[in-house]
């Protein structure tokens, strides 16, 4: 992380370099104003941000970002790293002020490890404005700026306070960089969102999503509304910049200067929020880089949006679920032909950890109005799934996204993290055709000391907490069916992928079944699990291609039911390699795939 002071241009040196005529003030020349002259910048590997002495703000990318192929600065909000143009509006009881004009900052920008804050007082509300970098939602790195308000009444009376933040959005070179919303499509044009049961408005979406093209973008920008532990915001408008002014009227009109208007409070006059004396409120979101997948054909440039991680919530003591739940993949698609593309397809391929939401379906029709079946020349569509998963299968888990058009197929693959828990262990208990089984007994034993007893949810999840790092065994049993033994290994990193479930119940009196995970496995140990209907011993065997022996490992005789081994792949090299289970007197074979994950540079 690094903090340093950026001394700004003078006002003649702006517009010489920019070309500009010292009498404009449009939006490519900042106002005359009592204005900073120093602005404080904190950042680290992937992303800064920018404080003037009167409290604006600006974001852009660093150079040399290890996540990027482009080796050079990007624009998130216009400006950088010179703030002016992004503005905050505090309403209180209905007079308006700029937070940063003349007499409103009472405490000075200042740095800390990975974040900027300063403090202004308004009519006896204290306002903190606090930029911190955090992990993003989209990247799975530090590359996100939490932007927080924390308003306090030090007044002895109550006060009627609404708050708008504006952010003059501009992607690299593009300052008029359209939005697209997961599940809604592109915006180019004046729209607000709230959660006004009585408004014609959609409701406030979790995220958004910022890019300079959908042609190869080299830099995309994700906005977080919802999720993150604070209160929703009342109004979210997506139009054209403009500064100093609390009020926005939507007009439809397309913008080519766009910017996001954030609304706490809206409408002020019947959701003003009443902060009382001495009452403290907070207000955020998220906005930094997002994850995007990318990949040009034709006839249609493919762009995928997706969280690159879940996040693990404990439900309770004895339950867990993975947030969102269900989340979304989103494919925008650009025909970059010069005709209309008719009858395309798209299909989401899940591995069988994953599964579509209920009342979804795999294909969908790729068009610009529903049942249209088309998409014009140079139009911008999206299709969308909701996804579930309990994590069965743990670490970067692979899905694809199928394109069908004109006979020809794109496939676009891409991954999305699943985490475990650290000092835990999480599964789900299913049949063999995947339906949950409530109320089945889950026992953890360290060696043979058994420690804890559950049960699973309707849902057919357990969750075991407060585990030192170690193996254990993990025993499931329910009426009428077989028992399932399988070994956990807890550490005290979620990221590491370690405990993993793979109960799923056999039928009663099966044969000898198997399968292993991860597959492909790209670290570590690859899981081999296998099913025996009576108490046997097992020895599994590892095979090259070719037939050539490299391992034998033996399990002991044990309860029927699924067991596992560990297969370290440090030994082996890059490649497909052949397993053998024979238990029983029966043999069952299998592939696993070797792919090591190459080194950071």
């Amino acid at each position: 992380m690094r903090t340093t002071k950026i001394i700004a241009l003078t006002l003649s040196l702006f517009f010489c370099r920019f070309g500009l005529e010292a009498a404009s003030f449009s939006k490519n020349a900042p106002p005359l104003r009592a204005s900073s002259t120093t602005a404080t910048v904190v950042a680290n590997a992937y992303i800064e941000i920018a404080m003037s002495d009167d409290g604006k703000y600006t974001i852009g990318t660093v150079a040399g970002d290890p996540t990027r192929t482009t080796d050079d600065n990007k624009i998130l909000l216009y400006g950088h790293p010179t703030p002016w143009s992004s503005d905050t509006i505090i309403r209180i009881d209905g007079a308006d002020t700029v937070l940063g004009s003349s007499g409103t900052l009472s405490v000075a920008p200042a740095a800390g490890a990975s974040a900027l804050s300063c403090a202004f007082s308004v009519s006896n509300i204290k306002i903190v404005e606090s930029l911190s970098i955090v992990k993003s939602k989209g990247t799975r790195y530090e590359d996100t700026v939490l932007i927080k308000y924390t308003l306090t009444n030090t007044d002895s009376a109550a006060h009627n306070i609404s708050l708008k933040a504006q952010l003059d959005t501009m992607l690299g070179s593009n300052d008029g960089a359209p939005f697209r919303i997961p599940e809604y499509g592109s915006i180019t044009s004046d729209t607000e969102f709230d959660n006004d049961a009585a408004t014609t408005a959609g409701a406030i979406p979790a995220q958004a999503i910022v890019f300079d093209q959908l042609n190869n973008p080299t830099v995309v920008a994700l906005i977080t509304f919802t999720g993150i532990g604070y209160t929703t915001p009342d109004r979210v408008v997506f139009g054209q910049w403009s500064t100093g002014n609390f009020n926005y009227t939507v007009n439809n009109s397309t913008f080519s200067d766009s910017s996001l208007m954030v609304y706490w409070g809206y409408p002020s006059g019947t959701n003003a929020v009443t902060l009382a004396a001495g009452q403290t409120v907070e207000y955020a979101f998220l906005y930094g880089l997002g994850g995007f997948k990318y990949l040009s054909g034709s006839p249609f440039n493919v762009g995928i949006f997706r969280p690159s991680e879940l996040e693990l919530a404990t439900t309770g003591v004895s339950s867990y679920q993975y947030q969102p739940f269900p989340f979304t993949i989103t494919a925008f698609y650009e025909n970059n032909t010069a005709a209309t593309v008719t009858g395309a397809q798209a299909t989401l391929k899940l591995p069988l950890e994953f599964s579509l939401a209920a009342g979804e379906t795999a294909r969908k029709p790729i068009e610009g109005t529903p049942g249209s079946g088309s998409v014009a020349a140079s139009q911008i569509v999206s299709t969308s799934w909701k996804v579930q998963t309990y994590g069965r299968l743990l670490g970067d888990r692979t899905y694809a996204v199928s394109v069908l058009s004109g006979g020809g197929e794109m496939i676009i693959p891409d991954q999305i993290a699943i985490p475990g828990i650290a000092n835990g262990v999480i599964g789900r208990v299913t049949d063999e055709a995947g339906n949950s089984v409530n109320g089945a007994s889950v026992s953890i034993y360290s060696g043979e000391t058994l420690l804890f007893t559950t049960t699973t949810q309707p849902d057919g999840t357990y969750i075991f907490k407060n585990l030192a790092a170690g193996r254990y065994s993990v025993r499931v049993s329910a009426p009428g069916l077989p028992t399932t033994v399988y070994d956990a290994i807890v550490t005290d990193k979620a990221e590491e992928y370690r405990s993993v479930n793979p109960v799923t119940f056999a039928s009663p009196n099966q044969t000898l079944k198997t399968f292993s995970y991860p597959n492909p496995v790209r670290e570590g140990h690859a899981q081999i699990s296998f099913y025996t209907d009576k108490a046997v011993g097992a020895e599994i065997s590892l095979f090259t291609l070719s037939g050539e022996l490299i391992k034998t490992i033996s399990a002991p005789m044990a309860l029927a039911g699924w067991r596992e081994v560990a297969w370290p792949i440090d030994e082996v090299a890059n490649g497909i390699y052949l397993y053998q289970v024979e238990a029983g007197g029966e043999v069952i074979r299998g592939k696993i795939a070797v792919v090591k994950r190459a080194a950071r540079r």
